[in-house]
């Protein structure tokens, strides 16, 4: 998982989102606006030819780690658009440009209607999530900062750690326990299931893939490559999955003595 800043679409996509909330935003009943808040964005989403969410998708798409890996796992391909705060309860986000990511089936599956945050007045955890999600909330949530980390905001490395030793590769969440920062690392790992067995396996896979290109790298410079050779090589590494590990690799080598070595051949790459 990996700091994605968020791009802009087209003036006329964003006027015609403003444009659909305004209509849901005239709804006073919670309830209504809900149900009606789902049921236009399934509608608007699905229209064939429909320039907004055309626009919508590719810019998102230009947001994710090539090939268009989903923006929390980095696993698989980004196909659906997600709410990061659920429209079922902050139905005043539908159709707002920055509240929406792009990730592949198995995380919206796994976050769906789930969400934390810390309130603004009195600073306490709140589940804002549906008890019930048949029948959703009956009123509107308090206002506060989400516990789940937004890719397309927040810093993942600031929240989470990886454990890169053999057979591990483990998300961790960084801070003192009880911290806000260690809140938010432990809710995102959880609420995403950032530590399922295949994804481990994934992750120490590309690990290995990257020390490989590094080595690769220092071993075609000492050799005298061509620079076209050279940022070859660099390109390849930095379009590969999983970039999320290689930026762990860079954020926190001297932890791992394979890694110190690796890098003092080629400090550079420290800022690739």
């Amino acid at each position: 998982m990996i700091h994605l800043p968020r791009r802009q679409i087209t003036v006329a996509s964003r006027q015609q989102l403003a444009s659909w909330q305004g209509e849901l935003d005239l709804i006073d009943d919670f309830r209504k606006r809900v149900k009606k808040a789902k049921s236009k964005y399934k509608y608007h989403r699905s229209v064939p030819g429909d320039t907004t969410f055309a626009d919508v998708k590719s810019t998102l798409a230009e947001m994710c780690h090539k090939p268009r890996r989903c923006m929390y796992c980095e696993d698989s391909l980004a196909y659906q658009i997600e709410h990061f705060r659920p429209h079922s309860i902050f139905p005043e986000e539908t159709f707002v440009w920055e509240n929406l990511l792009y990730s592949c089936g198995s995380c919206n599956q796994a976050k769906l209607a789930k969400f934390k945050i810390i309130t603004h007045v009195s600073h306490r955890i709140v589940n804002v999530a549906p008890r019930d999600p048949r029948k959703g909330r009956s009123s509107r949530p308090p206002t506060g900062t989400a516990l789940l980390i937004n890719p397309s905001v927040d810093d993942p490395l600031t929240y989470i750690e990886l454990v890169m030793a053999p057979t591990v590769f483990t998300y961790l969440p960084v801070g003192r326990r009880g911290s806000r920062t260690f809140i938010r690392g432990a809710e995102t790992i959880k609420t995403l299931n950032l530590n399922e067995d295949f994804l481990r396996d994934a992750r120490e896979g590309a690990y290995d893939t990257f020390k490989t290109y590094l080595k690769d790298y220092v071993r075609e410079r000492l050799d005298g490559g061509s620079q076209s050779d050279l940022d070859g090589i660099r390109r390849r590494l930095l379009q590969k999955q999983y970039i999320g590990v290689w930026r762990q690799m860079q954020r926190h080598y001297r932890t791992y003595p394979d890694l110190v070595a690796l890098f003092a051949q080629e400090p550079a790459a420290l800022t690739w």
